[in-house]
């Protein structure tokens, strides 16, 4: 199915080493920690993932899941979190340049995970609606223009 090729994807496009090897219409920025892009069975008209870049002192198995980062030495998932969100950030900006030329405006944008976990690979969601019920907001980080 498509979900399940869409975690697949997500594993292959951390394990890349070379973020623009992701092809173009998917990858949206990247940086040495994570690589964003559209989610390819978007819920809401702006739909990315920041997927964390796997190294070797960060592999799968540690990204499984919200739960399975969380159990990771707390200095060492605060790190992680903060830097997801970091990048996180980014890509909202560019998520709001999107709605700027498209629009003429900008609306919130909310960042989170999924309350019960993907399987597979732990994704960042960034979505432009104000309420969805089955993500785990880590903030608001955008507010309307």
């Amino acid at each position: 199915t498509a979900v399940m090729e869409g975690l697949t994807l997500m594993r292959t496009y951390a394990m890349v080493p070379d973020p623009t090897m992701v092809p173009d219409p998917f990858r949206v920025c990247h940086t040495a920690f994570s690589v964003t892009v559209r989610d390819i069975c978007p819920k809401s008209l702006y739909h990315y993932l920041v997927i964390p870049r796997l190294s070797p002192t960060l592999d799968a198995d540690r990204l499984q899941d919200l739960r399975a980062l969380l159990r990771l030495p707390r200095e060492q998932a605060r790190g992680i979190l903060v830097r997801l969100r970091t990048d996180a950030l980014a890509a909202v900006k560019i998520i709001e340049g999107e709605m700027m030329r498209e629009y003429g405006f900008t609306w919130p944008c909310h960042v989170g995970f999924h309350a019960l976990p993907t399987p597979e690979y732990l994704p960042m969601h960034l979505k432009h609606l104000r309420c969805v019920p089955f993500l785990l907001f880590l903030s608001c980080v955008s507010q309307c223009s």
